[in-house]
This record gives structure tokens, sequence and C-alpha cells, in this order.
């Protein structure tokens, strides 16, 4: 460790230090009169005294800092990365080739230890901070690896990837972009057979773990095969050994990719298992993924909506019954100088005409700010501008002079929380206007209300 003591100035400054201490100390014992009734070794110890007290003092002006410098020297990291999907192993020897990974792996790393930080990962569809060698991953997903390593290892010293893999994967980007922030070289050992064999699979179900009961919940099932052209095979999804969904399925090309959506029922509560099955085809190189399971539970609750209204109006009616249509929302319409309930019982808050002109909810305002309810405003014609912007709704009109607007939704183009479908995005552009007080309309600096799916549209701007 090496210790340096910088200052903010120059080093002569120090000059002016020891002249200051020394014109103080004369000062001030240049006519002392207590001196003479002191020895002369203590009048020189109070004169030094005070000289070096007034050159430290003077000195700590300069801004003296003391740098310490250590060294450490650190080993290059070397990671070792393992593809621990089922494709690695798919072959009529899978114990012995399992086998020899494992040992081939092991004896590089035992070569590669005394010299390098040496750091292990297996990755498929999740990333593990050690090597199994297992090789039951369904997926091979090198872009949740690489975004791992940027987190990780950014800014340390590492020094090379070694990756054993066969190069396949069915999510995320193609591997051989590599990691965004790590630029350093990448080693591949290539692993499996890069001969394409005829195979049919299910390469991904996506799915909800939830649905409610008494509804349809959807299943995503993604068809991949290889060199099958012109064969033809049945999907079906089994519950209980009884069929609940069944389609055939066409192959129409030698790198055949096919998305089929599926609905079903959640008829009971409980935990449903669920098996995904295509059936096999002639000279399929394998069987295993030719099947998916998945679990979905099916809970019976009910959300509980409270409309609040100032007056009666039309779109009451109107929202009851598009509300009411879903089964699992539980509806409640009350007049808000009549309600007497408990906000927090409720799971979203509709508020019609409120705060209005012609009432008095500056109490009942109060307490949905208390209470922390998510709460949908419809305002109109009756609404109080002046009351509703001092209102913690997220955001002010500004300008309001009492009228109203034509107004229609144009939808916000990087909305990214939940993927809209276009046909609705068309359809939005299609339905007509609302009637919208006139003004300004401004986000609160204070709003933490997320994301906009739809923007205002006047005109058609």
């Amino acid at each position: 460790m090496e210790i340096a003591l910088i200052l903010s100035y120059p080093w002569w400054y120090t000059v002016f230090c020891v002249i200051c201490g020394a014109i103080y100390a004369w000062l001030m014992y240049r006519k002392e009169p207590l001196l003479n009734e002191v020895s002369t070794w203590t009048g020189r110890v109070l004169i030094a005294s005070r000289f070096l007290m007034v050159t430290f003092l003077a000195f700590l002006l300069l801004g003296p800092m003391i740098r310490t410098f250590s060294r450490e020297v650190e080993k290059p990291i070397i990671i070792l990365a393992v593809d621990d999907s089922k494709s690695i192993i798919n072959s009529k020897d899978s114990l012995a080739r399992k086998e020899q990974i494992k040992t081939d792996f092991e004896k590089l790393n035992n070569e590669l230890k005394s010299d390098y930080d040496v750091r292990q990962f297996s990755f498929g569809d999740h990333v593990a901070e050690k090597i199994e060698f297992q090789f039951q991953d369904r997926l091979t997903n090198f872009t949740q690896f690489y975004n791992y390593l940027d987190v990780q290892f950014t800014n340390r010293n590492v020094g090379a990837i070694v990756m054993a893999t066969d190069g396949l994967f069915n999510e995320g980007t193609n591997p051989v972009y590599g990691p965004s922030r790590i630029k350093v070289p990448i080693y591949p050992i290539a692993l499996g057979d890069s001969t394409v064999r005829k195979d049919l699979l299910i390469a991904r179900v996506n799915h909800n773990k939830i649905a409610f009961l008494g509804n349809s919940f959807p299943l995503e099932i993604i068809i991949d095969a290889k060199q099958a052209a012109g064969s033809r095979s049945n999907l079906t999804i089994e519950e209980d050994s009884v069929v609940v969904y069944n389609r055939a399925i066409e192959i129409s090309g030698s790198n055949f990719h096919l998305t089929v959506p599926a609905f079903l029922d959640a008829k009971s509560k409980g935990i449903h298992h669920y098996k995904v099955k295509l059936s096999p085809i002639e000279g399929e190189v394998t069987l295993i993924n030719n099947q998916y399971d998945l679990f979905v539970e099916v809970i019976e609750q009910k959300q509980k909506v409270l409309v609040l209204f100032a007056a009666p109006h039309p779109d009451l009616a109107v929202l009851r019954q598009t509300l009411e249509s879903n089964l699992n929302y539980e509806i409640s319409v009350v007049k808000a100088d009549e309600f007497t309930g408990r906000l927090g019982d409720y799971n979203l808050l509709v508020l019609h005409n409120i705060p209005s002109v012609a009432g008095n909810e500056s109490a009942l305002l109060k307490k949905v700010d208390e209470a922390g309810i998510s709460t949908w405003s419809i305002l109109g014609a009756s609404t109080n501008i002046e009351e509703f912007n001092e209102g913690k709704f997220g955001i002010s009109i500004s300008q309001a002079n009492g009228q109203l607007n034509d107004v229609q939704a144009s939808p916000v183009e990087n909305f990214s929380l939940f993927t809209v479908s276009d046909e609705l995005l068309d359809a939005i552009k299609t339905w007509p206007p609302l009637k919208s007080p006139f003004g300004v309309y401004q986000s609160k600096a204070s709003c933490t209300c997320g994301r906009r799916i739809l923007e205002m549209a006047v005109d058609g701007f």
C-alpha cells in the first residue's frame, strides 16, 4: 500500500502557513508580562506551541488530503456454461453422451482453475450458477443467459466465455449476437447432432396460471416440425384422460411453425392438470417432445365494483348491463349521498359526474383518497371541474368554460403493459365520439397513475 499527502494548492503555500504561525506567536508574546514570571524553557514551550498550532490551522486551509494506493491482483474470470436442454442428449445412447459431457467439462474446469477464476453456469429455460448436467429443460433461451451475464459481470475482469451448446434455441433472440455489455471472446463447444432429423414437437404453451370459475381461458400452443412436410398429426388436450380439445395438424413445409389458439372452460374449482399431445408421425426421431403438461388453478372470486353517481343518467344502466355480463363481477350502483358502506370492501370504484356542481361530495372524496381504491372517473356536463382539479385524480383540466367537446379515443402506439389486438385498435377508431368537458388536460406532477393506453382526439387531432 502506498500513502501520499496531496494539497489543493501548490506546496510552496506552506511557507505562508509558517510565516502566519511565527507572526501570530510574536504578536501574542512580544509584550506579555507573564513570560517574566515563568522559567525560560516554559516561555519557549508556550511560544512554540502557539506557533505550531496556528501553523497547523493555516495548513488545514490548504485542503490537505491523504491518498492511499492499494493494488490487488485478480485472476481473470472465465465463464463456463452448459446448455441444459433436452436436445443436447437427444440420441440413442443418451446416458453415455451425458457422462462424456460431464467428464470432459470437469477436466476442462480443473485445467483452468489454477490460473483463472472459473464461474460455472447452466442455462435453458432458466439460469443456474452451477452445472448439474441434468439436460431436462424444454427451452433454450440464450437472451436470458446473456442478460444475466450483463448484470453480473459488467465492469468485471472477464477473460472469456466458454459455452457448450448445440446452438438450437426456441425462445429469445439468435445466440450469435452475444451479451450487449460484456465484450469478450466467446468460445463455443459444439454439442449435439447437426443433422436435422424428422421431428414434430410442442415448443411451448403459453397460458395463465389462474382462471376464474365459469369463464373460458386461453392457451397458445407453439408447434414446430422439421423435415416432416406432407405429414399429418392430431393435436389434443386431455384432462383426466378425457379429450377437451381436438384439432388436425397439416404439416406444409420442412421447417414448419404453427401457433394454435385454444380456449378451455373452467367448470370446477381447484388445480386442473392438462396434457397437450401431438400424435406421432412416421419416422420421428423422438416422441419425448410430443407432450406438454400444464397446470391451471380455477378459483371462484368475484371482483366487487361500486358505481357512485350524483344524479340519474342513461350511462348508469349501460355500465351495469355491461359489467354484469361478466359473472366474475359483483356490481353495486348507489347514489353518492346514500352510500353508507366501506369503500375498502370494493376492488374498483366508478365515480359518475362526481364531484358534481349541485352536490357536496368533499367528504366522500376524502374517504376515496384514504381508502386507496382504484378509481375510474367519468366526467360530464354536471361535473364540478374546479373541485375535480383539487382532488387526487392524477390530472387537471385548465381553461374549462363549462362547455362540452366531441372527442374520440386515439390508441397510444408505445403502450406495452399488455397486448391489444389489431381488431380492437381498428374498432376504437370507428367508435362514435364522447362528450368531454372543454379544456386543457394535463397530468399532475404527483401523478403515479402509470402509462396511458388511449389519448383524446378532437377533430382528428
